[in-house]
């Protein structure tokens, strides 16, 4: 006799509704799994007319699934294996086992998952990357590579790690979905004696207040740097000859505690210290060092007044200007004065000066006349990308790209 045991529903197990407006404390209500629309309907009938809508929804907030530990068993045996090889030991498992999502949460998590989704949609590469981009741009390059491969992505679909990029990010290219992401994996670390929620160190909240509000930090961070760099820009070959005409730009936050490319740590509000990003790797150090206050992640008011009194104002994210220092860019034009975040309204309106925007900014006139770009990062990727796929000639003429 199979046994099977109920659990509380994993995050994937089924359809998810988030919390209502008027009750935000509330959890997300999972569906049941293996019960049809009609037998789901009779049961909430039936509580309403006996408790009510109110108690509908916490009989339906404690609703559980039962998970199949024949099916755990099975996947467990395989989960920690690499992923080359995870990915025919799933295939090579019974179609209800390797078909049991809830039962893959549980023992593997995401990697299992993606395996289990991979074998599900082999030979069908575009609809697997693009149903699945924002978790395999979470997993280590190589096993990105492996299941890229494994369902049947062309050789064009790419990685590259840090090594190419002067150690500051890693990145994928996937000409099927039209996209260059570049992927930074971040470590955020607390300052002793500092204070995040406006306990004072050593009050007895101090810990209960201070620790959540710290950890606050890091998911608010990768949520507004993504928003801040993501899909508002396009990159191209200034050679045409792609299928692909012009790449969205993308970027992946991956908060992690080892293997970062850049570590920030995180000051109170209080704190005599400036928001920086080092440029330069510590002697011996795997990773770049930054600094930032536990305000950074807000939209606030600049403004600017240079020596000849002549005022500029825009809105900023303290984060996201300095990702892109992360990334490698410098400010958009020094003014001669020591400040360096542009010398009239356009440029300072750049995310590399005291603004938001990502659009590329003409900078002075005549001989010395360029333009400051945003987006070279990605056209650094771009230009590898087409170095190491294309042959010869081809390859030269994708070597140089620019904003699309």
């Amino acid at each position: 006799m199979r046994a099977t045991r109920a659990e509380p529903a994993p995050a994937r197990a089924g359809p998810i509704r988030g919390p209502s407006a008027d009750r935000p404390d509330l959890p997300p209500v999972v569906a049941t799994a293996g019960r049809d629309v009609g037998s789901r309907s009779r049961q909430l009938v039936g509580l309403q007319r006996l408790a009510g809508n109110a108690s509908v929804t916490r009989a339906l907030q404690r609703t559980v699934v039962q998970r199949d530990q024949d099916h755990e068993k099975a996947l467990a045996a395989i989960q920690g294996q690499a992923m080359y090889a995870l990915l025919p030991s799933v295939a090579a498992l019974p179609p209800p086992v390797r078909a049991d999502e809830p039962a893959a949460q549980f023992v593997g998590g995401p990697r299992l998952i993606l395996a289990i989704r991979a074998v599900q949609n082999k030979g069908n590469w575009a609809a697997f990357a693009s149903a699945n981009a924002t978790e395999l741009v979470a997993l280590p390059l190589d096993q990105i590579d492996d299941l890229m491969r494994y369902v049947g992505a062309p050789a064009t679909v790419r990685t590259f790690d840090r090594t190419k990029f002067d150690n500051r990010f890693d990145a994928l290219v996937d000409p099927s979905t039209g996209t260059i992401t570049l992927i930074m994996r971040i470590k955020v670390e607390m300052v002793e004696g500092q204070t995040y929620s406006g306990d004072p160190v050593g009050t007895k909240d101090w810990e209960k207040n201070n620790i959540p509000a710290f950890k606050q930090f890091g998911p608010k961070m990768k949520s507004v740097i993504e928003s801040a760099w993501s899909g508002t820009g396009s990159v191209k070959p200034v050679t045409k000859g792609l299928a692909v005409p012009a790449f969205a730009t993308k970027v992946s936050v991956q908060l992690v505690d080892s293997g970062e490319h850049i570590s920030f740590k995180v000051y109170g509000a209080t704190a005599n210290v400036r928001s920086n990003v080092n440029q330069r790797m510590e002697p011996g150090a795997n990773a770049r060092s930054g600094a930032l206050q536990v305000g950074d992640n807000d939209l606030k008011p600049t403004s600017l007044e240079h020596p000849d009194h002549s005022k500029v104002s825009s809105q900023q994210i303290t984060s996201a200007h300095e990702f892109g220092h992360a990334m490698g860019l410098q400010h958009v034009r020094c003014a001669g004065d020591g400040v360096c975040y542009g010398v009239n309204q356009a440029e300072y309106g750049s995310i590399m000066g005291g603004g938001m925007g990502l659009d590329p900014v003409a900078i002075g006139s005549g001989k010395g006349a360029h333009v400051h770009d945003n987006l070279v990062p990605f056209e650094k990727i771009g230009e590898v990308w087409g170095k190491e796929v294309f042959p010869g000639s081809l390859a030269a003429k994708l070597s140089v790209w620019g904003p699309a």
